[in-house]
This record gives C-alpha cells, sequence and structure tokens, in this order.
C-alpha cells in the first residue's frame, strides 16, 4: 500500500483509539497496517450511524450505503471512501468471511433501531450478548484473521475478548448513553432497588447493574486470553497489551465506587506503561 494509506491508518487510530494504538505498536509491521486499516473501516461505520442523530431517514439511508460498501469491497470495487478502501484491501489480503462484516452491520442496524420506540432496548442478558458479539466480537474475530489466526478455537476466543471490550465501553459509557436516550444494561437484570432507573440517571441505582456487567466482562476477559496461544509472540503481546489496558478501565471503574459513574474512565499513560511491567 501507498505511504498515504498507512499514515492515513495511523492517524485514524490515534485519533479514535489511544488504547488501541499503543497496544499496536507491539505488532509486526503488516499486521499493524492490517489492523490499523480494518479499525479506520470500523470505527468510519459506527460514526456514521452515530453522528446520524434520532434522523430515521438518515440511519436509514447510511445503513444502505454502508452494506452497499460491504458488497462492494467484497466484489473489488474502488471506493471513493477511505474506509471502504481500507476495507476492500485488508478482506482480500487476509481472505476475511464476509460473514464478519455483514455481522457487524446487522450490530449496527441493532444499535439504530433497538431503541427507537423509546423503550429500555436491551431487555435480555441474551439480547446484551448478542449486541456485544456483533459489534465487537466479530471485530475480535476480524483481526484474529489478520493475526493468521483461523482455528476455530481461536475465533471463538478472539470473539469473547471483542465482547469483554465492549462490555467495558458501555459500563464506561453508561452515563452518556443514558443521556441520549440509551441503556445496553439488560432491563431483566432489574431489581427492585434499581426500578427506577429508567425515569433519570441515578448513579446509586444504576451502579449495582455495571458491577454486575463488569463481572461478566471479566468472565469473558479470562475465556479471551485463552486464545492468545494461537496467536504469534508479537501479536500475542499486543492483544494482552489491549486487554490489560482496557481491563483497567473497568476495575477503575469497581475502585472508585459509583461515583465512576459520573465520569468517563480513562487510563492515563503512566497506568499503561506500569501495567506493562506486569506479568501477561
Amino acid at each position: 500500500m501507498t505511504d498515504f494509506f498507512e499514515r492515513e491508518c495511523v492517524k485514524r487510530i490515534q485519533t479514535g483509539s489511544k488504547s488501541f494504538a499503543f497496544a499496536g505498536r507491539f505488532l509486526e509491521p503488516q499486521v499493524r497496517l492490517g489492523a490499523f486499516a480494518l479499525y479506520s473501516w470500523c470505527r468510519h461505520v459506527d460514526d456514521a450511524i452515530d453522528l446520524a442523530g434520532g434522523d430515521s431517514a438518515l440511519v436509514s439511508s447510511r445503513l444502505r450505503e454502508i452494506r452497499d460498501g460491504i458488497d462492494f469491497a467484497y466484489e473489488g470495487k474502488t471506493s471513493e471512501v477511505f474506509a471502504f478502501e481500507a476495507l476492500r484491501w485488508v478482506v482480500a489480503k487476509w481472505n476475511i468471511p464476509k460473514e464478519y462484516p455483514v455481522a457487524l452491520w446487522e450490530g449496527l442496524r441493532m444499535d439504530a433501531t433497538v431503541f427507537a420506540d423509546g423503550e429500555w432496548g436491551i431487555r435480555t442478558e441474551e439480547d446484551l450478548r448478542l449486541y456485544c458479539y456483533r459489534v465487537a466480537g466479530v471485530v475480535g474475530v476480524m483481526m484474529a484473521y489478520v493475526m493468521g489466526a483461523r482455528d476455530p478455537g481461536a475465533v471463538r476466543h478472539a470473539a469473547a475478548l471483542g465482547e469483554a471490550m465492549q462490555m467495558t465501553n458501555i459500563a464506561r459509557d453508561v452515563k452518556e448513553d443514558f443521556q441520549l436516550g440509551r441503556c445496553y444494561l439488560p432491563r431483566e437484570w432489574e431489581t427492585a432497588e434499581t426500578s427506577q432507573v429508567r425515569a433519570g440517571f441515578d448513579s446509586e441505582r444504576m451502579y449495582p447493574l455495571v458491577v454486575r456487567l463488569l463481572g461478566e466482562a471479566e468472565l469473558s476477559y479470562d475465556l479471551g486470553l485463552q486464545g492468545i496461544s494461537y496467536l504469534s509472540k508479537r501479536s500475542r503481546r499486543a492483544i494482552a497489551v489491549a486487554a490489560k489496558v482496557y481491563r483497567e478501565i473497568g476495575r477503575r471503574i469497581l475502585s472508585k465506587g459509583m461515583g465512576a459513574l459520573e465520569h468517563r474512565q480513562v487510563v492515563p499513560l503512566w497506568r499503561k506503561v506500569t501495567l506493562l511491567g506486569g506479568r501477561i
């Protein structure tokens, strides 16, 4: 690929995710470029739906464009949109099955429509798992392909790690999402103590649900990290770093208590470096 392509991929991941950009330093150069290119597409389509706001016509239009873009990428057609050129290159080079980008599109569609009626969109833990698989588990699987891991066991573990990271995202962004009219915590988890959370954001009522979510995330991190043996030494290191950094977000929420929900939790650079000093 051209120097421009590489610079653009690096710029996009550095802007969109400091944690993934940090972990990517440990990858082999070509694998790193593939991972960053895949991230560019994932970030682009996610933003396309998020930035459409509540405009249902615009959301529908963008969903159609994304679905068409996936088809065109697999047909080898060029695109004027950088992110879809990145997708076309990645799926061709690493022979990524089309079912995975399509599953992510299904996740975007779920995200765009499940809250349309103003109700608590994620009703069951099964809904949560499906959502996390579609928007993040399949990203883990596609990353595994880029890293050369295609064994069914590797795929299963990669999906679990992606789902764990998505659960961490949900925990971190719970107040921000709530203010946008969204709650990804399953309604069936609601108890007598938390039954009023839908009436307005309340950290005290919401926190027990977040704690439960992070408990599920911990189990998925454990399952996901069991699969790093399928990866090369450098890829194994990069994935372990990414998992440690993301896991730390959830652990910071747990250690700080319900007040942690009032402000988006991040892992500062000094802490990332400290985490690297531990056993992975």
